[in-house]
């Protein structure tokens, strides 16, 4: 298959049945044949420049495309709903993290304000994850030491609650 070009654009055109020209939306049809490379006069067109012989030409804006990072706020809302901070942790805000997870142990010895802990890291999730989708604030993402030290610090946490509902069983044994 040789190297064929869009006679109104310059563009590679791909396949040699192809009818419309993808990047300019030009008819590539026997009238209007598909050249190959070089003009038959042996100059070289400048596919910048308009082409020869068409009036008003004005070349189609080529598509830029940045892929945009974007955070889920429902995911956000769903991962600090079954682990309080996780959410934080996945809009990369480790240390805010940290301290919902500080705050909802604390506060887990007076159930109201666990409570109120938990709603509170749930909207900050939703909300932080939306906000940087929006653009008002950096995007961040956790390191993988932070994920690390996150997890640890869940299962430290984890292991002396258990050890102290443990602590506070044994007087009601002896009851």
């Amino acid at each position: 298959m040789g190297n064929n070009f869009c006679s109104n654009c310059g563009e590679s055109v791909l396949r040699e049945d192809a009818k419309i020209c993808y990047n300019c939306g030009a008819r590539l049809t026997e009238d209007e044949p598909i050249s190959s490379g070089p003009s038959a006069s042996g100059q070289n067109q400048n596919y910048n420049e308009p082409p020869r012989g068409v009036p008003n030409y004005n070349a189609p804006p080529r598509a830029q495309y940045v892929q945009a990072d974007q955070k889920s706020p429902f995911i956000a809302l769903l991962l600090s709903f079954f682990w309080v901070g996780l959410g934080q942790l996945y809009n990369g805000k480790f240390w805010k993290g940290i301290l919902f997870q500080i705050s909802f142990i604390i506060g887990l010895l007076l159930l109201i304000p666990g409570l109120i802990v938990w709603f509170i890291c749930l909207w900050d999730a939703y909300n932080d994850a939306d906000k940087m989708n929006k653009g008002l604030i950096p995007f961040a993402n956790p390191s993988f030491g932070e994920i690390i030290v996150f997890i640890f610090f869940w299962i430290i946490v984890f292991v002396v609650m258990i050890v102290i509902f443990m602590l506070m069983m044994i007087p009601l044994a002896f009851i």
